[in-house]
């Protein structure tokens, strides 16, 4: 049970933290600065779900190989 909690922890801070790190990314390099508070608003929602489906990518990629140890 512990072990799970644990797993599932570092799964998600490195899932997180790559999250975090395409969102960086996404924001410097590859949309510019908005025109107005639409073109923002989409970007950023853009980034907002690469971001998000890269973290749940992660997390269940650190799982399945975390389970396939046991």
């Amino acid at each position: 049970m512990i072990a799970n909690v644990i797993s599932s922890t570092i799964s998600g801070l490195v899932g997180g933290l790559s999250s975090a790190l395409m969102s960086v990314l996404l924001a410097a390099y590859f949309l510019p600065m908005p025109v107005d508070t639409t073109h923002h608003v989409v970007g950023y929602g853009i980034g907002g779900f690469i971001c998000g489906a890269l973290s749940g990518f992660m997390g269940v990629f650190m799982y399945i190989r975390r389970a396939a140890k046991t």
